[in-house]
């Protein structure tokens, strides 16, 4: 008698499931198994003190771009002649397209949460655009 009326309960909990709207469903699927909201920061690695975090991060940053050569500081009079200024991205167009994300779209291949690049979008725009932007001016140098 128990397994009928649990297998009764968890179907008519299964037939409840069915929406159209992703995010209800998932909603629904996570109260009928008792899960705990999800951690938004789960997919972030970082285990040490609060304190230490901005170091960690120039850290990794540094390490990524080890490799590469070091800057010739004569060529960066070539780097201020903008010729491309047609394929510049201003950094308030990033800050308001980060602002404008959906939320409740799933991370990209990088794992950060859509809210995460909402949220510190006046942070990130500056640093994005000048990548961007220096990456389209290579390329012009390379061309020429």
């Amino acid at each position: 008698m128990a397994a009928k009326l649990r297998k009764t309960y968890f179907s008519s909990k299964v037939e409840q499931l069915y929406s159209p709207d992703l995010r209800q469903w998932w909603l629904k699927t996570r109260r009928t198994l008792k899960m705990d909201d999800p951690n938004p920061l789960a997919n972030l690695d970082y285990q040490g003190p609060p304190a230490l975090l901005a170091e960690t991060n120039n850290n990794f940053f540094a390490e990524v771009s080890s490799h590469l050569p070091k800057v010739d500081p004569t060529i960066l009079a070539n780097l201020r002649d903008d010729r491309n200024a047609d394929f510049t991205v201003d950094p308030s167009e990033i800050e308001n397209r980060f602002a404008s994300t959906n939320i409740y779209k799933a991370p990209g291949p990088d794992g950060l949460p859509s809210w995460f690049l909402r949220d510190f979008a006046p942070y990130l725009s500056q640093p994005l655009a000048a990548i961007f932007n220096a990456s389209v001016r290579e390329v012009s140098l390379e061309s020429h």
